[in-house]
């Protein structure tokens, strides 16, 4: 059995990104752990609150239920997850509490501040764990220049619903004029990864280390 660990900058990054492969790692027997560095207010441009704590942190719940994973919401301020000892002594507490063996988290194509300085505490506060992967960032209305390498692909065929369901629960989230294509980009990527590893579905990872013992 596998301690997994699923590493997101904001409730919602984790479930884009790897769900249908956590759902398939609880119905092989692994221990699975969803945690959101963040969960907080979150402010447009104008400082105003679209999101509350509240309802991220229920609707968070929600989407760990869905899946049948554990959830752990960190308290860092959302727009400003730091990379410095705080944000890599808080990971590292819980790699080291859970046992965690394998690690889930973002791409290191991502222009969203958040999720760099997530990868890179990850980085530093995984240095003892033997497999880390980087998930794929679901076509947003957002520019990257450096693009992972997918080498790594997980069937998710029987898992589909799960991960939508998951990501639906993030209601506050999925709203307006970019629900529709942000559903549609997450089925698009998943139906163009399953068409490269012969299968209905995928999500496809970059493995930066896998350690056999």
């Amino acid at each position: 059995m596998s301690n997994v660990l699923a590493i997101g900058a904001h409730p919602d990054d984790v479930e884009f990104g790897c769900a249908g492969t956590l759902a398939r790692h609880i119905k092989e027997g692994d221990k699975v752990t969803i945690m959101h560095m963040t969960c907080s207010d979150s402010m447009n441009i104008n400082y105003e609150i679209v999101d509350t704590k509240e309802v991220r942190k229920k609707e968070s719940e929600e989407a760990a239920k869905i899946i049948g994973a554990d959830l752990i919401l960190l308290d860092f301020l959302d727009q400003c997850v730091p990379f410095d000892r705080t944000s890599i002594f808080a990971i590292e507490k819980v790699i080291k509490s859970l046992q965690v063996d394998v690690i889930y988290t973002h791409w290191n194509g991502d222009s969203h501040q958040d999720h760099i300085n997530t990868l890179k505490s990850v980085f530093a506060a995984a240095r003892y764990v033997d497999k880390i992967f980087l998930y794929e960032q679901v076509p947003y209305p957002r520019v990257g220049k450096i693009f992972s390498e997918a080498n790594y692909y997980v069937d998710i065929s029987s898992y589909y619903d799960i991960k939508e369901r998951s990501v639906l629960a993030h209601e506050s989230q999925i709203v307006g004029r970019y629900q529709k294509k942000i559903m549609v980009g997450m089925r698009s990527s998943a139906e163009f990864r399953g068409s490269q590893c012969n299968c209905e579905y995928a999500e496809a990872f970059e493995a930066v280390k896998q350690i056999i013992r």
